[in-house]
């Protein structure tokens, strides 16, 4: 019989070699499942925020030609957003207004607002002080926006013939999916689409 208080084998303060292991093994298993989502929440944050570009583009490439004043582009830094503006009014082309029924980009908050650059016939344009818009009647130009984070650059690039812009890896080419083909000057103006 036992006697209340006494113990048969003496408790030791601790953990096992089995329960370290047990331990390790289960957080380096979380580990490897959760730094990689981690990563690829920044790569489609980027995505979504290029993505975003593209589509404010191609709202600019919709509005630009039935726009009674100029449609222009504005990267507003306090809030890092681009947005389409209208200018004024036909007497009036220093304001610009925001254009209501489109919503401005808000860029992920991966993108710093330095980080936005704007580009225009492959030169450099600052949009932040001042909105650029395509010339009235003439060819709208190449317009590319290029968003760079610590370890990725992504372009937009809305040529000036297309209605919709491609976003690529930087260095990568660009693909369109078809590529504009001049009928008349091939002589293939007869050919059934």
């Amino acid at each position: 019989m036992r006697r209340p208080g006494v113990h048969l084998l003496p408790v030791r303060p601790g953990f096992t070699l089995l329960e370290l292991v047990v331990s390790i093994t289960i957080v380096a298993i979380l580990a490897m499942i959760l730094i990689p989502r981690l990563g690829t929440h920044r790569h489609r944050a980027m995505d979504l925020s290029a993505q975003q570009v593209a589509d404010l583009l191609t709202m600019l490439a919709l509005r630009e030609p039935y726009a009674p004043r100029p449609v222009g582009l504005l990267h507003e830094v306090e809030g890092n957003r681009l947005r389409l503006v209208l200018m004024g009014g036909p007497d009036d082309d220093v304001n610009w207004i925001p254009i209501g029924t489109v919503a401005p980009v808000s860029l992920s908050p991966i993108v710093a607002a330095g980080d936005l650059e704007a580009w225009i016939d492959g030169d450099p344009v600052e949009i932040t002080r001042w909105p650029w818009f395509p010339a009235p009647g003439l060819k709208r130009p190449l317009v590319e926006f290029v968003l760079r984070t610590e370890d990725r650059v992504l372009v937009v690039s809305m040529p000036s013939h297309a209605i919709a812009p491609t976003i690529r890896e930087e260095g990568a080419d660009a693909t369109p999916f078809r590529s504009p083909v001049d009928l008349d000057g091939t002589g293939r103006t007869r050919e059934e689409w």
